[in-house]
Order: C-alpha cells, then sequence, then structure tokens
C-alpha cells in the first residue's frame, strides 16, 4: 500500500511539472468578504478593467466589483435569489438568474428567478417564474441575451426528480414571452445547463439526463423554427455537458475527457482523449465552465481531483484552467498549486491585456484571482491583443423579409456603433451601445423599408466591418 502511495505522488510530481510548462501564473488573489461556505460562480469584465464576481451563499447571491489591481470597489448580498449564472446587460448593468424557495400553504415550492442590477449592484427589477400551484419545482441555471430579449434555461419536476428541460424567453423588462417544456417522463434527470446562440442565431443547449441503467448522459439540443432538433445525438455516457461555448468555427462541446466541434452544417468532428486527464483512476478533473481564448482556441476551467487509495477519499480539490488551440490540442495547464486548501473552480473570464480571472471556492471560502497575461497568445500572436479586434458574422437570415440578426464577438467590453445604409447610401439606422465581451446580437427590423441590397456596418474604436443585406418582400 506505501509503494502505491509512492507511485501515486511521483504520478501527481510528474503531473504538475508538466502543467508548469509555458503557463500563466497568478499575479494577486482574493478571499471571504462573505460568510463561509460562499462560492464564486460568474465573472463579468466590465470597460474600464473592474471585474465584476457573482457568488452564492446560503441564503442566496453575493457580488464584489474589483479593479484590475484587485482592490475592492463594491460589494453587495441579496437573499431574493439563489444565484447559478449571471451576464451583462448591455447597459451597464447585470443579469442574474437562479431560483428560490417559497412556503405555499405549508408546502415548499421552488420557483425559477431572474433579477436586473445596475451597475453599483442596485436592484432595478426581480421576476419569479413557474407554477404557482405547487404540483411542479423550476430552476434556471444559465441565461443568455438573443437580440430582443433574454433565454434562460434550466429544469422543471415534480418532486420525484423526473425533471424536464425547461426554456423561457423574456423581454428586457422581465416580463413572460413564451415558456418551452421539453422530454418526457421516462428518464430522470433532464436538465438544460448551458445556452448559447449560434452563428444563424438559433438556441442551443446543453444538457444532461441520467440514462435507464443510471447513467449520466449529455446531449446538445438545438431550438431551430419552434421544432426540437437533437443535433449532435447522446454523446458519451457517464458524463454531463462540462462545457458549450461558440468560436468562429462553430459549436465546441466537452463530455466525458472529449471536446467536440459542430460546424454549421452539424458535422460532428471528435478530439482524441484528452491526454492526462482520465488516465489514472486517483486523477481526473471535472470542468465547470468554457469560453472563447483570445487568439483563437478555448479555455476550460474547474476542478482537479486527487483519491488517497486507502480512504478512498479526495485528498485535494484543485482549480484548473486549460487552454486549447483551434485544432482542440491542449497547449498549456494552470493549477492553483497549494498542499493545505480544498479549491474548486467555477468560473472565467479573459481580460483585453491577455491575462484570466478565475473565481470558484477555496477552502469553502469565496475565491477570485488574476493571473499573468496568456503566454501562448503572447508569443504567437501580439496583435490578437489590440482590445478593439473584433468578429462580424453572417446575417441570419440573409435574404429576409421582415427581420435579421447580426452577431459580432468582442474580446473586451466597449463601445460600438451600428448603422445601416440604404440602397441610396444613405444612413437609414445608427446605433451606440455598450457591448459585452463575447457575444453580442443586434437585430434590424425593416419597418416600410422598400426591397433592395442593404449595408450594415460595426464600428468598433478605429475598426469597421460591414456586410450586406438582402431585404425580400
Amino acid at each position: 500500500m506505501r509503494a502505491v502511495q509512492l507511485i501515486s505522488t511521483i504520478i501527481a510530481a510528474l503531473l504538475m511539472a508538466y502543467a508548469a510548462h509555458s503557463q500563466p501564473r497568478i499575479a494577486w488573489e482574493r478571499f471571504g468578504h462573505f460568510e463561509q461556505g460562499a462560492n464564486c460562480r460568474t465573472l463579468v469584465l466590465d470597460e474600464d478593467g473592474s471585474v465584476v464576481t457573482f457568488g452564492a451563499h446560503s441564503e442566496g447571491f453575493c457580488a464584489i466589483r474589483y479593479d484590475e489591481n484587485g482592490n475592492v470597489v463594491n460589494n453587495r448580498a441579496f437573499n431574493d435569489i439563489n444565484m447559478k449564472r449571471a451576464i451583462s446587460s448591455g447597459d451597464g448593468g447585470y443579469v442574474l438568474v437562479g431560483y428560490k424557495v417559497y412556503n405555499i400553504q405549508d408546502e415548499l415550492v421552488v420557483f425559477g428567478k431572474m433579477m436586473k442590477v445596475n451597475r453599483e449592484l442596485e436592484p432595478v427589477w426581480n421576476r419569479t417564474y413557474g407554477d404557482s400551484s405547487g404540483e411542479y419545482n423550476h430552476e434556471l441555471l444559465d441565461v443568455i441575451d438573443d437580440g430582443e430579449g433574454y433565454v434562460a434555461v434550466g429544469s422543471r419536476y415534480p418532486w420525484d426528480h423526473m425533471d424536464d428541460y425547461w426554456i423561457i424567453k423574456v423581454n428586457y423588462e422581465g416580463e413572460l414571452i413564451w415558456e418551452r417544456v421539453i422530454g418526457t417522463f421516462e428518464v430522470r434527470g433532464e436538465r438544460a445547463n448551458q445556452v448559447i446562440i449560434d452563428h444563424q442565431g438559433r438556441i442551443v443547449l446543453g444538457c444532461r439526463y441520467y440514462n435507464e441503467m443510471g447513467a449520466l448522459e449529455g446531449c446538445v439540443m438545438r431550438l431551430d423554427g419552434g421544432i426540437d432538433t437533437l443535433i449532435c445525438g447522446y454523446l458519451l455516457g457517464f458524463s454531463s455537458i462540462g462545457g458549450l461555448t461558440l468560436t468562429p468555427a462553430g459549436l465546441i462541446v466537452y463530455s466525458c475527457e472529449r471536446l467536440y466541434r459542430i460546424d454549421d452544417e452539424d458535422q460532428v468532428e471528435e478530439s482524441e482523449r484528452l491526454e492526462l486527464w482520465w488516465e489514472l483512476p486517483a486523477y481526473f478533473h471535472e470542468p465547470f465552465q468554457m469560453i472563447p481564448a483570445m487568439g483563437g482556441g478555448i479555455l476550460l476551467a474547474g476542478t482537479y481531483f486527487q483519491v488517497n487509495h486507502i480512504t478512498h477519499r479526495f485528498d485535494s480539490l484543485r482549480v484548473f484552467l486549460t487552454r486549447f488551440d483551434d485544432e482542440l490540442r491542449e497547449r498549456w495547464r494552470f493549477y492553483r498549486l497549494t498542499n493545505d486548501t480544498l479549491g474548486r473552480g467555477s468560473a472565467i473570464a479573459q481580460a483585453q491585456d491577455g491575462s484570466f480571472y478565475i473565481g470558484g471556492q477555496v477552502n469553502r471560502d469565496f475565491w477570485v484571482a488574476k493571473t499573468t497575461p496568456d503566454p501562448t497568445s503572447v508569443s504567437e500572436n501580439d496583435s490578437l491583443l489590440n482590445p478593439e479586434t473584433f468578429l462580424m458574422h453572417p446575417a441570419y437570415p440573409n435574404p429576409f423579409n421582415d427581420r435579421t440578426n447580426i452577431r459580432f464577438d468582442l474580446l473586451s467590453p466597449g463601445v460600438v456603433e451600428f448603422a445601416v445604409f440604404d440602397p441610396l447610401g444613405s444612413k437609414i439606422l445608427k446605433r451606440v451601445l455598450l457591448a459585452r465581451s463575447g457575444t453580442n446580437i443586434l437585430q434590424f427590423g425593416t419597418g416600410d423599408f422598400p426591397s433592395g441590397i442593404y449595408m450594415a456596418k460595426i464600428t468598433v474604436g478605429s475598426l469597421n466591418k460591414t456586410q450586406k443585406l438582402i431585404l425580400l418582400k
């Protein structure tokens, strides 16, 4: 048994040495501010370089704004919502989703919750969604801005936990537009954990469920024109969707030790089994969030577990961050290495200088850290760190006869000008807005405009991009 422990120690040391090659380092880290047990779940970057960290504690949610040097600007805690995820609202505020337990006629009922706060983290509105009869419970787990309002996803379930996928659409005031329940009671644990909008403006869900053998499986589901279309099929068993994000090459999905790329034609490319991730029974990684990386590729963050061979319990839980290139090859892996702490990674964001913010929990304490810049991006192409760099995607639909959606991606939050020109070159629409880092969607409605070829133009700083819009009536 001692020999096994010695071998495990040597292997762990080799694993850490492998991960230390050309990786970022921690520049600063902060703990606490709230009761023990709080956990940072979402990081949102602001245009002034600050970062807002949203987390959960036993009674509700907490939020802290740090400047780029790790100084606390302001913080708040509320009991109105047990928060799961937060996003920028595009107007300087933030939208949060989660759930809240209410006592209705001596029965505990769980309702989905959505809340908007302003830049000072003060409440703007607070909405409740679900079945007031108490027959079902509802939870919201993720949210995204689709250019018309917010789409939030989660699960609806009775007390026997035979969950269904639950999706709602609300306007920018939180008023319900529609809701959809997908699934049957034939399987357990149907839950939509993640939502994104693809290149064609379609809603894509990262889901999980338990199969007939009781094994956890993951799937990717697309809502296309009101029809529920399974675009990736069920992936590998014994895993949920550990990451879902959108890159110029298509959807990237993490499930059960592999990465999958799904292009706009729904063709699936599967990566090789990730090296050193699950080869050893005593060491494994649990991804939590995945985002596009500056300069191409993706970032995957989560928790690393090491199991004691004697007690069969976790000896250590450590935060990890891994970068993959466009070919889905691992470039480096970063760990928060300490011998006396237990850590869980829950959130990741990349700043305009290429550095990373990582959030989670260390020793049951709210934790956030900032690292040095990504050495891979800096060495490969310094110009990719230009905060004005952005990507404009093809409008969808195009041609169109009513309205079209134009999606663009920013490396960091910033002021964007959106303009549309008619066939004679006259400017017929101009909007100036604060766009968030990552994916943004603009919508152009035709109104009384005649058929013809229009030009859409997006300007960010000194850069601009245009594309043709074909209106057919």
